[in-house]
């Protein structure tokens, strides 16, 4: 575990995190100022951020965050999998 860190990341998470190649760092800023605000059917929120950066947030968790395309992310709520709150 890094210092400062989750007991629940593995090293490869760890190494993910060192590498800066997904947009993790910047989930709470694309959290509190989104360009879309989705609700997943899960009732999990989905908030995207500039450069099609997506995070998944349960509460106050951050899930995973990733990048996905305005294409994706239109099939999601045509399929009923998310509900676009803003």
């Amino acid at each position: 575990m890094g210092a400062g860190g989750s007991q629940r990341r593995t090293s490869h998470g760890w190494q993910r995190h060192r590498e800066k190649t997904r947009p993790t760092d910047l989930a709470f800023q694309d959290r509190d100022n989104p360009e879309e605000v989705y609700e997943q059917d899960d009732g999990r929120m989905i908030y995207v951020g500039k450069w099609r950066r997506v995070h998944v947030f349960e509460g106050e968790s951050h899930l995973p965050s990733f990048r996905m395309s305005r294409r994706e992310r239109l099939a999601r709520i045509e399929k009923g999998k998310w509900r676009q709150v803003a």
